[in-house]
């Protein structure tokens, strides 16, 4: 199980975390040799800056890049896979409603509600999002995340769980009656609608950009950023290695969190999206470079956030 307590993670959070390191270094290894510019984002960019690598009770990844880099990465994802490793995003599984790309790692299985019986690759992943920029006509922002917001309520009812997993009651009303039309909704469509809308093609674009899934369609806004706050990018300590995070990372921080240097209470301390992994045929390997982590790296790391090893 993955849990954090009285300072201390559980044997299988730094497993997964030693995971998803293996990941994220080898989808930043790509973008280099593609020339672009991937960085962490949200919550990782934050555990760099502040602490140097994963926040301790951090479940997952997040990874940014702007759309036509993301658009070139995925291409050369799916032409090329990296060993061990699955592109998980609409063109490579069909169905697959997200409208940002996963890559996974195979022989791997997690458990993430509502997500258990979807019907799609489960192993460990780390998230790659796209950040689109934005039109400058405030009608056109407008609109698009109207349409945003219709065209995903259908796109994301594929399932009751999903159904249930709305916590407010009109969009879990809006998801149950898009659940019962999905039968004659032509899907596949919509969700290149929706990267249609996402991108906009023919409008003039500002120089404000944000990640319409990142925090849902409708936070949005939260993740509005400037373009030079984001590139270039600069490197920052993460785990054993380095990896890059915004220009201005401590305004993006803040643009994003707040006060971002203060932790949150104990009992959000916490992950929240797995809650149980198998390892499969990896669980001997991460285990080493988990209890590695755990003796060489985290200690100092603990000491720095005021927590206990």
């Amino acid at each position: 199980m993955t849990w954090f307590a009285e300072g201390k993670p559980s044997t299988d959070l730094l497993r997964l975390q030693q995971a998803e390191m293996q990941i994220a270094r080898a989808l930043m290894d790509r973008g280099r040799e593609l020339g672009l510019s991937p960085f962490l984002a949200a919550g990782s960019a934050l555990g760099a800056w502040r602490g140097g690598g994963i926040i301790p009770w951090d479940d997952d990844i997040d990874i940014g890049l702007l759309r036509e880099e993301y658009e070139v990465l995925i291409e050369s994802l799916r032409k090329d896979p990296l060993p061990d490793l699955f592109l998980q995003c609409w063109r490579s599984e069909p169905g697959y409603p997200l409208a940002f790309a996963k890559l996974r790692m195979n022989d791997t299985v997690i458990e993430e509600n509502p997500w258990n019986d979807a019907g799609f690759h489960r192993g460990i992943f780390v998230d790659i999002f796209p950040f689109d920029a934005l039109p400058r006509s405030r009608f056109l922002q407008r609109l698009q995340r109207l349409a945003l917001v219709v065209v995903n309520v259908f796109v994301m009812s594929f399932s009751l769980r999903m159904v249930d997993a709305a916590k407010a009651r009109r969009l879990k009303l809006l998801r149950w009656a898009a659940f019962r039309l999905r039968p004659v909704v032509p899907v596949g469509a919509l969700i290149r609608l929706r990267e249609w809308l996402n991108r906009l093609p023919f409008a003039r674009k500002s120089d404000v950009f944000v990640s319409f899934e990142m925090y849902g369609i409708r936070f949005a806004d939260r993740t509005r950023v400037e373009r030079d706050l984001l590139l270039p990018t600069v490197p920052c300590r993460f785990g054993d290695g380095e990896m890059p995070v915004p220009a201005q990372c401590d305004r993006y921080l803040r643009r994003l969190f707040g006060d971002y240097t203060r932790l949150p209470p104990e009992d959000k301390r916490q992950p929240i999206h797995i809650t149980k992994v198998d390892f499969g045929s990896k669980a001997l390997s991460l285990l080493t470079l988990a209890c590695g982590a755990f003796m060489v790296k985290r200690a100092p790391l603990f000491g720095v956030l005021g927590l206990t090893a």
